[in-house]
């Protein structure tokens, strides 16, 4: 069994662990069958030894004056922040996004193949701010397409036999009075980074309206989240989306 989840928190409490501006956070295992109790043990070593990894997450500089925290390069090669930094110059300019965003992977040995494993993300926020965006994969659209036995359990692909996705999800708020305002979570393969970028980059663009994943180019799908006045406080500016052409579900209440 394989999985994979990476996640950016962030909290607006100064004295509570995600104080940063994110934190990225890893699990994953690899299952190498247990069809006699000599891999039985080997599986069990494995699962232990398949605990949380806990990284920094790329941090950079947003518009008027808020900050956005990515994953790190390990997850996506900073290819959510090359596609947002396309998309806040220049709105709508997708083609431009995609090549920014696959040239950053590629130089962190990320996206080369030419069908890239599927994944999907959501997010989640509270009143007071605090937030989590998350990408997660089976390594594969529908991992190995088997399942464990009777379990009802689907296996994931082993990342040591199929190329690793490019997941996308980040975090953006305001420093000075530590207020969340948005995050989001991208899928569509290929076009993850894209879709997660063009959402925060919609969120944090004054006075325009609320982010619609649904405009953001097949094959990206994306979830979003967004507080223009921020939060703590202003829950009534909070909107939270998900993309029509998928089958999310987004819920909130204001």
């Amino acid at each position: 069994m394989s999985a994979t989840v990476w996640c950016s928190l962030r909290s607006a409490a100064r004295s509570a662990p995600c104080a940063r501006p994110g934190w990225a956070i890893s699990t994953r295992a690899r299952w190498p069958g247990a069809s006699s109790p000599r891999r039985r043990a080997r599986a069990a070593a494995v699962l232990r030894a398949a605990i949380p990894t806990e990284a920094a997450p790329f941090v950079a500089a947003g518009p008027n004056g808020s900050a956005l925290a990515f994953l790190p390069a390990i997850a996506d090669g900073g290819a959510t922040a090359a596609a947002f930094a396309v998309l806040a110059a220049h709105p709508g300019d997708w083609s431009g996004a995609e090549s920014a965003a696959l040239a950053a992977a590629r130089a962190h040995g990320l996206g080369t193949a030419p069908a890239l494993p599927a994944s999907t993300s959501f997010v989640a926020v509270d009143r007071s701010g605090q937030a989590v965006a998350c990408a997660v994969t089976m390594g594969n659209l529908f991992g190995t397409g088997r399942t464990a036995g009777d379990t009802g359990i689907l296996l994931g692909a082993s990342p040591r036999w199929m190329p690793a996705p490019l997941l996308a999800a980040g975090i953006a708020t305001r420093p000075r009075g530590h207020r969340f305002l948005a995050a989001a979570g991208g899928a569509g393969q290929q076009a993850a980074p894209v879709a997660a970028a063009a959402m925060l980059a919609e969120a944090l663009r004054p006075g325009g309206p609320p982010p619609a994943p649904g405009g953001v180019p097949n094959p990206a799908r994306a979830n979003v989240v967004a507080c223009p006045r921020g939060l703590p406080g202003a829950t009534g500016s909070c909107s939270w989306t998900t993309d029509p052409r998928g089958a999310g579900y987004a819920a909130g209440s204001p």
